[in-house]
């Protein structure tokens, strides 16, 4: 088995996620709107099957 070092994995996330979530600059790519989305206790009570799907669609192809 090989081993992994933790420390080197989780940069190397960090990384990517940098990467695709911000611009050179630092300027953010995805809008805080787009990823509230996921977060459940911004939701209605009883949102609707398609609730945000356009949000959830934009935050698919960004990442």
């Amino acid at each position: 088995m090989i081993s992994i070092n933790k420390n080197q994995f989780l940069t190397s996330i960090e990384n990517n996620l940098k990467s695709r979530l911000l611009d050179n600059d630092g300027e953010n790519k995805i809008n805080l709107k787009n990823i509230l989305v996921l977060e459940k206790s911004t939701w209605p009570e009883d949102p609707d099957i398609i609730y945000r799907e356009d949000d959830i669609k934009y935050l698919c192809k960004r990442m």
